[in-house]
């Protein structure tokens, strides 16, 4: 049975932004992956392979490589910053068409932010802002039904934003699923690069490759896996949230380390206090060491294109 392997990961904790790849086999029958992995192919050589059941069949099987991008900073949209634009001119010949969408909840946090990055963007030549940032419903109602979907779908289509653009968003996990299935869609596939803004997103639920809506009572009924082009951790949105807020999201890397890792549990055990009486060097290596150990590989390994 073949499950995703992560390959190129670092397992150093003092890299601060990974580049991960992941290959993921797909086949539409498990038994013809499984004899494709044995060598029991027809052809052996090259990225699409056949393995035949009977003379008038063939049953193809094949591995698509992705790579996700996994950056670590300090205030994405200071004039100075330049990580974000190195994300979106990388192997770009012109102009790079971008549409950025906010979570509503951190307009409220942060009511200039909009204007910061239209700012940000106005002094960057190569990069086009296609209109203002679009403004997200806030949590689970982003999920609630198609409407965000619509929301985003029309933006890129009045911006025309096409394969070779940028969808950036920046808000909570509810805001990235839903932003995240509109961008899988839109051209069958837009490039994506998440911003979380919480401490939950930004140590596990913003790093997953799954996007979704609820719909017919159920959560994440409608929604599929499709990764991010890449993931910036900006930590300068966790200090405009409230104490509580920043140490509630430890929870889930607290859990995952219960689950997985013994040796992170303890880690976490020794951090934790620091970092829940406000210390957020503390927080900020609890957030580093969840994303690369625990988010982006818990995400990866267990849930994305097993088939």
């Amino acid at each position: 049975m073949y499950s995703p392997a992560i390959v190129d990961a670092t397992d150093s904790l003092t890299t601060p932004s990974p580049k991960l790849q992941l290959r993921t086999p797909q086949a539409n029958h498990r038994d013809h992956a499984e004899a494709y992995q044995a060598g029991t192919t027809d052809t052996a050589k090259g990225p699409c392979s056949t393995v035949t059941s009977s003379p008038s069949t063939r049953h193809f099987s094949f591995s698509v490589p992705y790579a996700l991008q996994l950056h670590h900073c300090q205030d994405c949209f200071a004039e100075s910053n330049n990580l974000l634009a190195d994300i979106l001119q990388e192997g770009a010949n012109k102009t790079v068409r971008t549409l950025v969408c906010i979570d509503a909840g951190v307009i409220a946090e942060q009511p200039k932010l909009a204007e910061r990055i239209s700012n940000w963007f106005s002094q960057r030549h190569q990069l086009k802002l296609v209109e203002p940032p679009l403004t997200i419903a806030a949590g689970e109602v982003a999920k609630s039904d198609w409407s965000v979907v619509e929301q985003v779908a029309e933006a890129c289509e009045r911006g025309s934003i096409c394969r070779h653009s940028y969808i950036v968003v920046i808000g909570g996990g509810a805001v990235l699923d839903a932003v995240g299935l509109a961008a899988s869609l839109v051209h069958r596939g837009v490039r994506l690069i998440r911003l979380p803004t919480t401490t939950l997103a930004q140590a596990d639920a913003g790093l997953g490759v799954k996007n979704g809506i609820n719909a017919y009572q159920n959560k994440n009924f409608i929604g599929n896996f499709a990764p991010p082009w890449a993931i910036i951790n900006d930590a300068s949105f966790l200090t405009s949230l409230p104490l509580r807020a920043r140490r509630d999201g430890i929870i889930e890397a607290i859990k995952v380390a219960m689950i997985k890792d013994v040796g992170n549990y303890q880690w976490l055990y020794e951090k934790a206090p620091a970092a829940v009486h406000g210390d957020d060097n503390a927080l900020q290596q609890i957030i580093e060491r969840s994303a690369l150990l625990q988010g982006l590989t818990f995400h990866i390994a267990h849930c994305a294109f097993v088939t």
